[in-house]
């Protein structure tokens, strides 16, 4: 059984007539009666009444019309959705992010893809970067939106820096730094350091582990912190400094934000766009036209 048979028997029910279906399908009326002979055959049921030059359905071809209209309407169907997968604007991205920058800027471009591409369904995913990170390579989403710290030891994916972005030194009002336009590393002394959880951001915390290794700061550290919110209070009451980058900062309204002395080529936190080589999705491929230009 094939589609044009189907779509013969259609044509020829709408016009009753086989010779009228061939002119409308720029066909022969035999090459018509010969679709029609052999869908009766592979149904073994009887479509057409013969009447002279008419034709018309019987009640099982009646009872297949119906049938025989929405598979077509299927196959047409998939022949459109086909055609827009292979272009790219049909079906899923999965997107992986954090909750710990402020994504304004993006949640609006996001939005105008939306709009540009509406058969595109845009899927996100809140975890940690680690855990997104972990889910990217396991081809578990397509894209994510992470810091470009210890990427490059990835041979399998591609990334794109889109987001300045730098660490920077918190401290409570009054302190001694709060003065200072720039924190040297000579500066730091017995200065006691919160620390964030190494599972929020693993390349970012091992880079800063490092710094404060090779400066004999390690042993300043007091306490790690899991949440970003309680890292803040702490340093609000005075038990100690922290380290955070430009974009995590939403309330430090109590506390001042300042530039110190690193290697900002060493530990890069410009915020990037994550992908592998070898993802094939097209919606991909037209989400970085749009992002990665």
């Amino acid at each position: 059984m094939d589609i044009l048979s189907l779509r013969y028997f259609i044509v020829s029910a709408e016009y009753s007539s086989f010779s009228k279906a061939a002119e409308f399908l720029y066909t022969t009326q035999p090459n018509i009666s010969k679709h029609i002979q052999r869908l009766e055959e592979e149904l073994k049921v009887k479509l057409f009444n013969r009447t002279g030059k008419n034709v018309e359905l019987t009640d099982a071809g009646l009872k297949c019309l119906v049938e025989i209209r929405n598979i077509v309407e299927k196959v047409d169907l998939l022949k459109d959705n086909a055609y827009k997968y292979n272009l790219g604007d049909y079906g899923d991205i999965k997107i992986g992010y954090t909750g710990e920058f402020d994504y304004s800027k993006f949640s609006r471009d996001v939005s105008s893809y939306s709009y540009k591409y509406p058969n595109i369904n845009v899927l996100f995913t809140k975890s940690s970067q680690s855990e997104i990170l972990n889910l990217l390579l396991k081809d578990k989403l397509d894209i994510i939106l992470t810091l470009a710290t210890g990427l490059i030891e990835f041979d399998s994916i591609c990334y794109h820096e889109i987001i300045k972005n730098k660490l920077v030194l918190i401290v409570p009002e009054s302190h001694r730094f709060a003065s200072l336009n720039f924190v040297l590393k000579k500066d730091f002394g017995n200065e006691p350091i919160i620390m964030f959880d190494r599972n929020a951001s693993p390349y970012v915390y091992d880079e800063l582990v490092k710094y404060l290794h090779v400066n004999n700061l390690f042993d300043n550290i007091v306490s790690y912190e899991s949440n970003l919110q309680n890292m803040l209070l702490k340093v609000e009451s005075r038990k100690g400094i922290t380290f955070l980058t430009d974009l995590s900062l939403r309330t430090c309204s109590n506390m001042h934000v300042l530039n110190f002395e690193y290697d900002q080529k060493r530990i890069n936190v410009n915020l990037s766009f994550v992908w592998k080589k070898d993802n094939k999705n097209p919606a991909l491929s037209l989400f970085l036209n749009d992002f990665c230009k």
